[in-house]
């Protein structure tokens, strides 16, 4: 998006985000056939777009697992407050932030997912998970 000279900052239409997906996807492909390992640092807020990279990878005959982040409203909302505050990075308006909380579909079973809570540390965490 930052590339298409988007500001995340503030609300994109639907088509300027499927154009950004499209080019991931592009990339990612381009990528598999050489065999590069690949990790996707994005919200994947939807099941369907999450399926979207999925399928790609098994094309490719790829392992797929998702990392998923299950951090509390009431945690989120402290980070957003402190972004706004520091502008260390892009402010999501309310409006923006509150319609991905409000349509986020969590990752099911049967996507391969290792959830953190954050219950224990990160180190630990992934020394028990991923290791």
């Amino acid at each position: 998006m930052r590339q298409q000279g988007l500001d995340l900052s503030q609300a994109q239409p639907v088509e300027a985000w499927e154009k950004a997906h499209q080019i991931c996807l592009q990339r990612m492909d381009a990528l598999m056939r050489e065999q590069v390992s690949i990790v996707l640092d994005d919200t994947n807020n939807l099941r369907w777009l999450r399926d979207r990279f999925r399928h790609l990878a098994q094309q490719h005959q790829y392992h797929v697992m998702i990392i998923f982040l299950d951090i509390p409203l009431v945690e989120l909302e402290k980070r957003r407050e402190h972004v706004f505050l520091s502008r260390e990075r892009n402010f999501l308006p309310d409006e923006v932030f509150y319609a991905v909380v409000e349509h986020f579909e969590k990752p099911d079973k049967d996507e391969q997912v290792f959830m953190f809570d954050g219950t224990v540390g990160m180190n630990e965490w992934v020394e028990k998970n991923l290791v």
